[in-house]
């Protein structure tokens, strides 16, 4: 009887890993599908075409791509105080929740690297919400960090703004 109570709870281990390892999958896959994307060229597969870099270089590479992708973006800043890039998106309705989810990461977590969202109202910023990037890319061997950031757009907003940011370094995403 013992050697059956043993087998039974070896195979009960053994469902519960499989389980658990399946749930797992079954989260990354979510965090890497988008329905209802507005952003152009998120997945960065190709180039960066879609987005604009101010004071730094927006390019492509492989390294550390996402979702099974060949590969992502990486902004290394130049100069200036703060160096970045976006993408400004105009379909959407004021009081609207937007979701935005991403990979992100850095090679230095000094460097203040934020990414997210602006609102602006013509040229003038109205508000802005951003997460801290400070994620060690090859830390933990599995590349970059997800992150999520919701938001609701402010009533007098007629231009969203996704953007990603920095004062240093590098700055990378991939799957917006």
């Amino acid at each position: 009887i013992s050697f059956m109570k043993t087998i039974n709870l070896n195979l009960s281990a053994a469902l519960l890993i499989l389980i658990c390892s399946f749930l797992q999958l079954n989260t990354i896959q979510s965090q890497c599908a988008c329905s209802n994307n507005q952003v152009s060229n998120g997945n960065f597969n190709v180039n960066t075409s879609g987005w604009t870099a101010y004071n730094g270089d927006l390019t492509v590479s492989n390294p550390y791509p996402q979702c099974g992708t060949p590969l992502h973006a990486q902004f290394r800043y130049d100069i200036g105080t703060f160096g970045g890039f976006y993408q400004d998106l105009f379909s959407f309705s004021p009081g609207q929740l937007l979701d935005l989810k991403f990979w992100a990461g850095v090679h230095n977590s000094s460097p203040n690297a934020q990414f997210g969202f602006e609102f602006y109202n013509g040229t003038t910023l109205i508000s802005s919400k951003t997460l801290q990037v400070d994620f060690i890319l090859g830390s933990s061997g599995s590349g970059m960090q997800y992150y999520t950031i919701k938001a609701f757009v402010p009533a007098t907003t007629n231009k969203v703004r996704i953007t990603g940011f920095c004062n240093g370094d590098f700055l990378k995403v991939d799957e917006v």
